[in-house]
């Protein structure tokens, strides 16, 4: 490796080190469930094997589908690497086990196999750099933080370690519930054979639900929004080559509802909910997330579209991983 290599890498990695402050912050309130009092539990874990589990508990903010789901699959992968027994527990605001089962390891574990002793687990919290080189950078901290020790480590993150292999480790990690299941193949039978996708995330730009502290646009603004989005569907539509139809998700109902109005446009039905704000006891709630990504995965290309105060949202670039679909950002 050159020198120029060397310094690249070494930047983000204390430049990291230097924001372990909020980092510390994050994993101070997480240490309020942990004690150092002996806990008489009985754990399915491999006693003495080091056990990474990824946490899902309402504890902080976790993000939506996307990034749980890249969280997840990064700390297998590096689980994997590692040679770590690797579990997920994902109680909030649902049962992940409602809508993903095992695939080829079981990742399941129960609310009593949890240990909370401070001899015996341990918080670890780690942020998203977005850095060039975070793949690296994310794997000195986990390494800073992680030893094989016999216990467990309860993490929080979204960080992305996978990559282009996220479809493989996908795959390994999960295969669709029967519940979520009968629900795709249902409206498959309503799509056509062959589309293309398009994805708009507008958090709460159009004033559809309550998400964090996010910008609400005045009436006149949204109207003008959503006009300019369905101009962009029109335009893509036009120069396609090949005249497929398009299956349209969005965070925004209001914009569901306008842009359905198109021809060779399908939407999938349902409320659209955010993971973090929504809490309800019924599944059926949370099940337009899980269909959403899954048809998307289907298309033959993904497109993600963004303008103004739009967001980056990752969701289509994980739909078109999971089906090794073409994928394309477009700014306008």
């Amino acid at each position: 490796m050159n020198l120029i290599s060397k310094c690249i890498r070494f930047i983000p990695y204390h430049l990291y080190k230097a924001k372990s402050l909020s980092r510390k912050v994050v994993e101070c309130k997480l240490l309020k469930y942990y004690s150092d009092k002996s806990e008489n539990t009985t754990s399915v874990t491999n006693e003495n094997s080091t056990t990474l589990i990824f946490m899902v508990d309402g504890r902080m903010i976790h993000g939506g589908l996307s990034d749980r789901l890249r969280g997840m699959i990064s700390i297998y992968k590096y689980a994997k690497e590692h040679n770590y027994d690797f579990k997920i527990y994902h109680r909030y605001p649902f049962a992940l086990e409602d809508f993903y089962i095992p695939s080829k390891i079981d990742w399941r574990i129960q609310n009593q196999d949890l240990k909370y002793n401070l001899k015996e687990a341990q918080p670890v919290f780690v942020e998203s750099l977005g850095y060039l080189f975070e793949n690296y950078t994310i794997t000195r901290v986990l390494d800073d933080q992680i030893k094989a020790d016999g216990r467990q480590y309860h993490i929080y993150t979204n960080v992305d370690l996978a990559g282009n292999q996220f479809n493989k480790y996908f795959n390994e990690l999960f295969t669709e519930s029967p519940y979520l299941h009968a629900s795709v193949i249902n409206l498959q039978g309503m799509l056509p054979h062959k589309y293309n996708a398009m994805v708009f995330r507008f958090q709460q730009l159009l004033g559809d639900f309550s998400e964090g502290h996010y910008p609400t646009l005045s009436k006149k603004e949204q109207i003008a929004l959503i006009k300019k989005c369905i101009n962009k569907v029109k335009d893509i539509q036009s120069k396609q080559k090949e005249k497929l139809p398009f299956l349209i998700a969005s965070d925004s109902s209001t914009f569901l509802n306008e842009v359905v109005k198109l021809p060779n446009v399908y939407t999938i039905p349902g409320k659209v909910v955010h993971m973090d704000y929504s809490i309800s006891e019924k599944e059926n709630v949370y099940l337009k997330s899980f269909l959403d990504l899954t048809l998307l995965s289907h298309a033959q290309c993904v497109y993600l579209l963004k303008t103004g105060k739009m967001y980056k949202s990752g969701f289509a670039l994980r739909a078109a991983l999971i089906g090794n679909s073409l994928y394309k950002e477009i700014s306008f």
